[in-house]
């Protein structure tokens, strides 16, 4: 089999992956995407030599890459991590002064099952024969029924 027919074969059945990402460019309110993060690369502008993150996620349309501005960058360039699904939504630009504007987000990470579970791994999951800590069950609290006999 050729690598043509290999590749007509493999598109047919839909596994086949584009590589080069489409860039989103964040223009109308409302309008965003939802995807799997799976990097992060740091950017130099051409115009002010300013760094800022470009960011690329998988998403249902394939690879997109997009900048969200230094400001974005700085409160949840930090927090947003590799794998994690993110759905991001353009709520426009606001004035800060100066002549400066920032594009704002709403950005909302989609938890995993793992996440979304409260507590460690020593949390015992509610059960109604397992009965919990009282008041008359703590030590100084014995100790003071006793004084009381």
């Amino acid at each position: 089999m050729k690598y043509t027919d290999i590749y007509k074969e493999a598109a047919a059945s839909g596994q086949t992956k584009q590589l080069i990402a489409q860039y989103f460019e964040f223009k109308e309110k409302g309008v965003g995407f939802v995807g799997k993060l799976i990097g992060v690369q740091a950017v130099t502008s051409k115009l002010g030599g300013d760094t800022y993150n470009q960011y690329l996620f998988e998403t249902d349309d394939g690879l997109t890459k997009c900048s969200l501005g230094r400001a974005a960058d700085g409160e949840v360039g930090v927090v947003m991590k590799i794998g994690g699904i993110y759905s991001i939504i353009y709520l426009g630009q606001e004035d800060i002064g100066g002549g400066r504007r920032i594009n704002r987000f709403d950005i909302t990470g989609i938890m995993s099952e793992e996440e979304i579970r409260v507590g460690g791994d020593e949390d015992q999951a509610f059960d109604e024969d397992v009965q919990s800590q009282t008041d008359a069950d703590v030590p100084a609290d014995k100790d003071k029924a006793k004084a009381k006999k």
